[in-house]
């Protein structure tokens, strides 16, 4: 089914570009959906899989509307690397691998704060993470390592312990 969006702004933009492991190319790309009738209020949108894509910035729905239907600003990140779903290259950067466990959604929350405060000239009044698998583990370590960063946080599934999936991965891949 199509999702009929309000009208809204989307900002790209990439966070500390730079080469690494192997002359590769690395930052913490991310997109802000900046609705015209904000309800005050972020929504973060966790990744899936092994991130690498920003995800369309819609607060994707279990049911029901789209968060930005709903008037959210929404949020969403490729955790600092590019890659196919699944594809873990990016684990010998160590960098790379710090952004993927928790530090690009981290700063990626602080700097969208920001940028709605400049772009609607007043601050959020609630902020929201929601995620599932991938981005289920990115909801609990936001929840541990920054818990004044959201007045809510919806986890699913949260791929906590991947090494004992790993082998699934593998399968998955080939």
């Amino acid at each position: 089914s199509t999702v009929k969006l309000p009208a809204f702004c989307r900002l790209d933009a990439v966070l500390d570009k730079r080469t690494g492991a192997a002359g590769k190319p690395y930052g913490i790309g991310f997109a802000v959906a900046l609705p015209a009738e904000w309800n005050g209020r972020l929504l973060f949108q966790g990744g899936g899989g092994l991130n690498g894509t920003v995800a369309p910035p819609l607060g994707r729905p279990n049911a029901g509307d789209a968060a930005l239907v709903r008037g959210f600003a929404v949020v969403t990140t490729d955790t600092g690397h590019q890659g196919q779903v699944f594809d873990a290259s990016f684990m010998a950067d160590q960098q790379a691998s710090l952004d993927f466990a928790y530090q690009a959604v981290g700063r990626v929350t602080v700097l969208a704060r920001q940028i709605l405060a400049q772009y609607y000239g007043t601050p959020a009044a609630h902020a929201y993470f929601m995620g599932c698998s991938t981005g289920g583990r990115e909801g609990m370590l936001m929840a541990e390592r920054y818990p004044t960063y959201f007045d809510g946080i919806v986890v699913g599934a949260p791929a906590m312990r991947t090494r004992f999936s790993g082998i699934g991965d593998e399968w998955v891949a080939t």
